[in-house]
């Protein structure tokens, strides 16, 4: 190309150089040497014409080549985003405001961005992370985190994405993502129990799938189904093995203009916290975790630090005289804040206008006595108890702990619940500490807790737990655990009964549990 920008250059020089030798020569030259150098101009300029004709094509050309390789860099940077992005997204440790859990470690983090294009359809990522993570830590595996405010936990996902999509300029997709996650749990179990017996057991406690559905920036969703090990009376274990529904909810909100968003479906109401890194559930869960098919608008302050609220509503199934109009009410109002790996806090105070509607009281699964509200038709009780929970969660650096109380502000009617010959007012303490650690560069935990319930031997609950456990991820996306766990029972001068039951004596004694753990995550 440079040889041919010379020529014409040189052709320009002939032409400029033309003209004066044509005026000093014109009186002499004959008539035919003139003929010939103007038919000599004429060849030059058709040489010169075709040589402009080829510069030009080849200018067309490189723009041309520029365009392609603008093109080819793009997909590279797009393929090289891919591929840096973790393979692997749900339920529970808990974390403050951000995604990133209270005790995870000083670990430069990741962001999960699902695919930025696509030709049809919608586009379906496997994940076992939330949003930002730590270096594959089993304390970020979604199904770890607890349902506490999870459809918030998910809104900072989606926010998340989209934020991400802008940062990196990036076209964000004209129809819906899907995410994928879920788990496969086993245990096996050593026990003594209240009566001196010894069992022991291998058993598939946890399977579950979630899927969360990202339909643009104002609406998602969350659906989750879970294999339901509850025993069966008289029946092999494999006959347990139900597939049912545990939360599918729809999410509108945009984190990023208004901090208000709204949620409707069955999901656990912001009733409790429940956090734990132990494999039993601490007593506050059992006694008082409340799923409903429910409506909750909530508020979350800016940049996911400071003040929230949320307040919800549902039918819930006790009174069932009256359970065609809405009449569980109830609200949370919490603060957090995190200062990166550092130090953070998570603390809320909440209230329900029935505690009647929590799991634990709808359905005990106690072999004989008190078997739970839903059992027969025993849920036109006397009058509503109203309950409050309150907790405080605080890590810095590698320590942390869990602490909550929950607890009913009045006594039931003696005949829905009773508690030696009064109607019971239970109540329910966690308190949890952890230290998180490497081992052979494989994160690791140690975690004690203490448990205490008041007036709740109805519902199944000892009156003092001590729990200690281990817990590391040998290999990523995988979990191994081992918990021992001391239950110590209500005195035998104790009696509880409810509704359908004939009031029982308290067996006394204390029971020992030895737990292992094995679970992989997707």
């Amino acid at each position: 190309m440079k040889k041919q920008l010379f020529s014409l250059v040189a052709m320009a020089s002939l032409l400029s150089i033309t003209k004066p030798v044509l005026a000093a020569t014109d009186s002499a030259a004959s008539a035919q040497d003139t003929a010939k150098m103007i038919q000599k101009m004429t060849v030059q300029a058709h040489v010169l014409e075709s040589q402009m004709k080829t510069l030009d094509s080849q200018i067309g050309e490189l723009k041309a080549e520029q365009r392609e390789l603008k093109a080819q860099v793009k997909t590279e940077k797009v393929a090289a985003q891919e591929t840096t992005q973790p393979a692997v997204q749900t339920e529970s440790t808990q974390n403050t405001q951000t995604t990133l859990p209270a005790y995870t470690t000083s670990v430069q983090s990741t962001k999960f961005c699902p695919l930025p294009t696509f030709l049809s359809g919608t586009p379906v990522t496997i994940g076992s992370y939330l949003g930002s993570h730590t270096s594959f830590s089993p304390f970020d595996l979604a199904v770890t985190y607890t349902n506490y405010m999870e459809n918030l936990h998910i809104l900072q996902v989606r926010q998340d994405i989209f934020n991400d999509y802008k940062k990196n300029n990036v076209a964000e997709p004209t129809g819906p993502i899907l995410m994928l996650s879920g788990k496969v749990e086993g245990q096996g179990i050593y026990a003594t129990t209240y009566n001196s017996a010894h069992t022991s057991k291998i058993d598939l406690t946890g399977a579950e799938l979630d899927l969360i559905p990202i339909i643009n920036k104002w609406a998602g969703g969350f659906v989750s189904l879970r294999y339901d090990n509850n025993p069966a009376p008289n029946m092999p274990l494999t006959n347990n093995s139900r597939v049912r529904l545990d939360q599918g909810y729809l999410t509108f909100g945009n984190l990023n203009r208004s901090p208000v968003y709204l949620t409707l479906g069955q999901f656990y109401v912001p009733f409790g916290n429940y956090s734990s890194l132990m494999i039993t559930s601490p007593m506050t869960d059992s006694v008082f975790q409340t799923r409903a098919r429910a409506v909750e608008l909530a508020y979350q302050h800016p940049c996911n630090q400071g003040p929230y609220a949320q307040v919800f509503a549902f039918n819930g199934d006790a009174n069932a005289n009256n359970n065609n109009n809405i009449k569980n009410f109830g609200g949370n109002v919490g603060f957090g804040y995190s200062k990166g790996s550092a130090w953070n806090i998570d603390t809320s105070v909440g209230a329900i206008t029935d505690v009647s509607d929590s799991i634990g009281m709808q359905q005990t699964f106690l072999p004989m006595g008190f078997a739970g509200f839903s059992a027969g038709n025993n849920e036109n009780l006397v009058r509503q108890v109203p309950g409050v929970a309150a907790h405080f969660n605080f890590g810095i650096g590698q320590f942390g702990m869990f602490d909550e109380y929950v607890t009913a502000t009045s006594a039931f009617a003696p005949q829905d619940l009773m508690y030696n010959g009064y109607g019971a007012k239970p109540s329910a303490l966690n308190l949890e500490g952890f230290y998180n650690f490497h081992v052979m560069s494989k994160p690791s935990a140690i975690v004690a807790s203490y448990g205490q319930t008041w007036q709740a031997l109805a519902v199944g609950a000892p009156q003092y737990r001590y729990n200690v456990s281990f817990l590391t991820s040998v290999w990523r996306n995988t979990l191994q655990q081992i918990e021992f766990r001391h239950d110590i029972n209500y005195s035998t001068s104790d009696i509880s009964g409810g509704r359908g039951s004939v009031p029982t004596a308290s067996t006394g004694g204390s029971a020992n549990t030895v737990t292992l753990l094995l679970g992989i995550y997707f």
